[in-house]
């Protein structure tokens, strides 16, 4: 085991994160969610396919991330690995408690570990930052994909980490290691830092940072590395991958980060989507982690990319955002509001309408008819239709089944 993998290990053995959920049921009752559930997003993930039950394995899935999708996604097999023992004994009795014989745990390294499979989702989350080479974790990873495989990865976002970066470096000037009193130490400086202070944003942004855990992940940590959204598709490519969506695209979209009377509003609508989200992230600098879709360079992205052009576009059966509200009034001027995971967007009383139409059973044919709109290839009013489609595909609030329905052509 390299020297920086044995810090993690020992960090992670001592210090638990995240912080051990110990009824999944009342977790999931309770309305928390996990952005990398396939039985939620199954066509965020893969719009070209009809469904399956995916094999997934979860690289670094401390103490609960394995045993959550285990347990939402029962027909699945899926395979947690994580360098911390503590995390996988806590994960085995998750396992044994919910009896989710669809789950196997291997605690080691998984750059090291020989899987003797390969997967078609590899679910990322909170590790390959952590790791020496980020870069070596991310192709390491692709190699283990099967063809029409994704990866779901999360790497930390530059903008809140800025002020984080600032104390961990202040911490091991003074000398603060990861002791327990050293711990209590640092919490009261955090008491002590001056209201501009850089890493208030961060602070303001989590709840988590009451468990001892959270705190040293977050400012003793001993390895780690944030991006902007450029070094995301720098990084994607460095791995031999090709980004695919962003899990919530409308973090980084200006219809819905900026208000339309924005000086750079029309010009932002007018970059291609990957400088529209370089532009977002470094206009706003709200972004605390970057969660994204990528396949392999060598496949062909006709299969998945969504163009709204394509003949086949009647047939495709869109899906709502499963965590998307709309309120007929709460928006500006009493418009509707759509609330979905700290985002409020309003809209037009036909997109709400739209929006409300959309149940994930229609195609786009018979949505339009529902609407009460002409078909036909020459009206006018289909061309609005696809814009409208288009609009709320890249905003995030729908999803796209381009695969026939059984039983449909």
């Amino acid at each position: 085991m390299a020297k920086s993998t044995s810090k993690l290990s020992r960090q992670y053995g001592r210090w638990v994160y995240p912080e051990p959920i110990h009824d999944l049921k009342k977790f999931f009752d309770s309305g928390a969610r996990i952005f990398s559930d396939p039985s939620l997003f199954f066509y965020r993930l893969w719009p070209e396919r009809e469904k399956f039950n995916p094999d997934i394995l979860v690289a670094g899935c401390g103490t609960n991330l394995a045993a959550q999708i285990a347990y939402r996604n029962r027909d699945s097999k899926v395979v947690g690995a994580d360098l911390s023992a503590t995390s996988i004994q806590h994960s085995i009795k998750l396992k044994q408690k919910y009896k989710l014989e669809n789950l196997t745990l291997v605690k080691g390294d998984f750059l090291e570990i020989d899987f003797e499979q390969d997967f078609d989702l590899i679910v990322a989350t909170g590790v390959l930052h952590h790791l020496e080479d980020p870069v070596a974790g991310g192709a390491a990873l692709k190699k283990l994909l099967r063809d029409g495989g994704v990866l779901y990865a999360m790497l930390y976002g530059m903008s809140h980490r800025v002020g984080v970066y600032m104390l961990q470096r202040a911490f091991r000037e003074i000398g603060l290691k990861q002791s327990k009193k050293d711990v209590d130490i640092a919490r009261e400086c955090i008491k002590f830092l001056p209201p501009s202070h850089s890493a208030r944003r961060y602070i303001a942004s989590t709840s988590e940072l009451g468990y001892d855990g959270a705190f040293v992940d977050t400012f003793l940590h001993v390895q780690d590395v944030a991006f902007w959204a450029d070094e995301i598709f720098e990084f994607i490519e460095d791995i031999g991958m090709t980004f695919q969506s962003w899990v919530e695209p409308s973090r980084y979209h200006p219809r819905t980060m900026m208000p339309s009377n924005h000086p750079l509003y029309k010009r932002a609508l007018e970059l291609d989507p990957e400088s529209q989200a370089v532009f977002i992230d470094r206009m706003y600098q709200h972004l605390g982690t970057h969660r994204f879709l990528a396949r392999k360079q060598e496949e062909a992205r006709d299969d998945w990319t969504i163009d709204f052009n394509d003949p086949g576009f009647w047939s495709w059966v869109p899906h709502r955002h499963p965590w998307s509200k709309i309120k007929a009034s709460g928006g500006r001027d009493g418009s509707p509001l759509l609330e979905r995971s700290g985002m409020r967007q309003t809209l037009s009383h036909d997109r709400a309408k739209l929006l409300g139409r959309i149940d994930g059973k229609m195609t786009m044919l018979e949505v339009l008819l529902r609407l009460g709109w002409e078909k036909g290839p020459q009206n006018a009013e289909n061309d609005q239709f696809r814009q409208a489609i288009r609009e709320t595909y890249e905003e995030g609030h729908i999803m796209i089944q381009k695969a026939p329905r059984p039983g449909r052509l």
